[in-house]
C-alpha cells in the first residue's frame, strides 16, 4: 500500500481507497509517468506534466512507426495548420525512419516570435522576409518608404494590420511546406 495525495483536497490517502476519506471525492485508478514521476489518471494517453505517452497509450500502437508518428504529432503540433492534422498524420506514415528523424531537426519558424516581429517590425516587411516571401517583403518595405504619399501610406498600414492577424497561419503554412520537403529526400 502506498500513500498518495487526493487530487481534490491534496490530503494524504491510501492509493487503494475508492473515495477520499477527507472530502469524499471518488478516486479512479492512476498511473505514474516513467519520465517525471507524476501521477495521472489511468485513462489519459499522455502525462499532463511532461507530455510523455503513457504505458497504456504506447501499447495502443500496433507498430513502432505509429508511436513515432504520434510523438511527432504531439510535439510539433504548433508547426502545421490544425485543419491538416489528418493529412499530416497520413503523410507521416509514408515516410521512412530517416525522413521522420529529419523532421525533428528542421529549422521551423517560431509562430509566436514571428507574430511579435510582425507587430513591431512587420511594417518593414521583416515578417515576410522571415517566411522567405522576399517579393512581398520588398513591396511592404517600399510602401512604408513611400508612406509620405497618402495612398501608399494607407496601403502599407492596412497590409501591416492584415498580416498581424494572419501571420500565425502563414507561419504554420510555411512550416508545413518545409516539412513536406522531407519527402524529396530519400
Amino acid at each position: 500500500m502506498a500513500i498518495i495525495l487526493c487530487p481534490n483536497c491534496g490530503r494524504k490517502i491510501s492509493n487503494k481507497a475508492s473515495h477520499c476519506i477527507h472530502c469524499g471525492v471518488p478516486l479512479g485508478k492512476t498511473q505514474k509517468c516513467e519520465d517525471c514521476g507524476t501521477e495521472f489518471p489511468d485513462d489519459s494517453k499522455i502525462c499532463p506534466n511532461c507530455g510523455c505517452p503513457s504505458k497504456k497509450a504506447s501499447s495502443d500502437f500496433s507498430s513502432e512507426k505509429e508511436r513515432e508518428v504520434y510523438m511527432f504529432m504531439l510535439t510539433e503540433t504548433d508547426n502545421y495548420p490544425a485543419d491538416r492534422y489528418d493529412e499530416v498524420k497520413a503523410w507521416l506514415m509514408t515516410l521512412n525512419k530517416r525522413q521522420l528523424s529529419l523532421l525533428y531537426h528542421m529549422n521551423y519558424r517560431d509562430v509566436e516570435l514571428v507574430f511579435l516581429i510582425s507587430i513591431f517590425l512587420g511594417y518593414l516587411g521583416l515578417d515576410r522576409f522571415l517566411l522567405k516571401d522576399t517579393k512581398k517583403g520588398l513591396m511592404k518595405l517600399a510602401m512604408t518608404c513611400f508612406s509620405f504619399l497618402i495612398i501608399p501610406g494607407l496601403i502599407a498600414i492596412v497590409w501591416w494590420i492584415k498580416d498581424i492577424f494572419n501571420i500565425r497561419e502563414m507561419v504554420k503554412e510555411y512550416n508545413y511546406n518545409l516539412m513536406r520537403k522531407v519527402s524529396e529526400t530519400s
